[in-house]
Formats: structure tokens, sequence, C-alpha cells
């Protein structure tokens, strides 16, 4: 049962969303519609509700309301008390909300690093996480002089390809890498694109030992990356950033430099997620 805290939460949540909602889109699925209603009258709600008070509340027909909610069953989202087979949020719910309230709080708290970043290195910089087994990009500071950088905020790109996408890679368990590699494949890019994966789970192992990743024109010619992951205060790599830059200004001593400056400013954030850095230090974090 979800109640007390968490029912706190998804009242957050869903008043969040309410307050951000658009006017009716113009492909408004009415069934997909009535199933978030069901949802936001269940986080509101003191008790657990049957299909009855469900359907009076909201209009619905009671056999519309009963298909929605073994629909709804189905994914997680609702469940069903044994004694009274009423109704009450599913722990899916929670578990979409707190992902949504970690990421908005990665993206507030790793803005202003990510600035400071930009000031610094004059080169575009990038914050992402590991979504579906693609790189999701959650935020980026474009460089006046940026040049041929193909990503955008909410773009999805692949990850054995990216630095920002090699480095989450790195931090996966075995398990989840292999259905990743299976389900998206080693597509080639360049001449530089690791296709095969013997060698992709050789560089994840390089990137594990230094906490660091390069792009080295893998996803597009003429491009290179220097990237390093973000720990949260578990100890779990959440999320990556980089600096993205062009090959002709990637010189050694530019190279050099921004290794020292996303290496420290991924450890400025994640101490500020509450991480103890000093576990990187000592070997024993990432």
């Amino acid at each position: 049962m979800i109640c007390g805290k968490n029912m706190l939460l998804f009242r957050i949540v869903f008043y969040i969303v309410k307050q951000n909602m658009e006017d009716k889109p113009k492909y408004y699925l009415k069934t997909l519609g009535d199933a978030f209603a069901i949802m936001d009258v269940l986080s509101v709600n003191q008790a657990p509700m049957g299909v009855a008070e469900l359907s009076k509340k909201l209009g619905i027909g009671k056999s519309k309301i009963h298909r929605l909610l073994d629909t709804l069953k189905y994914w997680g989202c609702v469940e069903q008390e044994l004694g009274t087979r009423k109704y009450l949020l599913g722990f899916k719910v929670l578990e979409l909300a707190m992902n949504k309230l970690k990421t908005i709080d990665l993206i507030k708290i790793a803005s202003p690093f990510l600035t400071d970043m930009l000031r610094q290195c004059g080169e575009t910089v990038h914050l992402a996480i590991l979504d579906e087994g693609q790189v999701l990009y959650l935020d980026k500071k474009e460089a006046p002089q940026a040049v041929g950088i193909i990503s955008k905020v909410g773009q999805r790109l692949p990850a054995h390809c990216t630095g920002l996408g090699k480095v989450l890679l790195a931090y996966t368990d075995e398990k989840t890498l292999g259905k990743i590699i299976k389900s998206i494949g080693l597509a080639c890019f360049t001449k530089n694109t690791i296709t095969e994966e013997k060698i992709l789970k050789e560089e994840l192992e390089k990137i594990r030992s230094r906490g660091l990743a390069f792009d080295n024109e893998e996803i597009e010619e003429g491009l290179c990356c220097v990237a390093a992951p973000i720990n949260n205060y578990s100890g779990n790599v959440i999320a990556a950033i980089s600096v993205s830059l062009p090959r002709f200004r990637f010189t050694p001593d530019k190279r050099e430099f921004l290794v020292s400056k996303v290496m420290d400013t991924a450890q400025k954030i994640s101490k500020n997620l509450g991480y103890d850095t000093t576990k990187r230090e000592d070997g024993k974090g990432v």
C-alpha cells in the first residue's frame, strides 16, 4: 500500500503536472486521459476506491473503469487491497515520480557547474544519462565557436560511440550491457567507431580504470570529446558530463587541460549530490 510520505509525493508530482498542463492537445486520446484521471483521483483520495466509486467520481462507465484499472494494474500503476479488492496507486507511479524528481534535482545541481566549465574551457559541455540503452541529453551549454556538434537537449544518441555513452556503459552491469548491445547493436558511424563487442568491453575496462572516456571522432568525423561519470550519494554512476570540440582544437595541451576540468567538475557535481569524493582518491570509488 502507498500511503503517508509517498502519497504526499504523488500529490506534489500530480500538482506539478497539472500546473504545467497545456490546453487539450490536438490529438487527445480520451482513453489515455481517462487512465490518468483515475490515477489523479487515487492520488488525492484518503482511502482505496472501488470501481463504482471511481465511476461516479469521474462520470465514466463501470465497465470502462474496470478495463482501465485492469491495464493500469498490469503496468503496476495501481494495485488492489487483498480484503476489499479496492484500488490504490501502485509502486510503479512512485518509481516514475522519484525518477522524475531525481532528474530535476540533477539538472538543477549540475547547471551552474556546467556553466562554469563552459566559461573556463570555452567549449560545449553536456550532461546526460543512460536511458533505454542510449545517451539522453539533459542539458547543454554551447560555446559560441561550436562546430559540427549534433547534440541537443532531449535527444538520444547511441552510447557505444560517444564519450558520455561509453562512460555510462562502463558502469553498467554485465547483464544489462549485454542486453543493450543485443537490442541496439554497435552501428558504424565513422572509421573510428567501435563495432565489435570484445573491443568495446576492453575500452570500457580502460574507462573504469581511469574514470574517464574519450570520443575520438567515433560518432562524427572531426568531433572529439572528454567525459567523466557523476555519482550519487550511494556511489552509483547516474549520469555523465562532457566537453566536446572539433579535432583541430583538441591539441595535447588542450586535452590535458580539459581532462583536468571535466574530472574536477564531475567530482564537484557528485559531491553536491551527496557522494563522498574521497572514495575516488583512495581507489574505492569510480
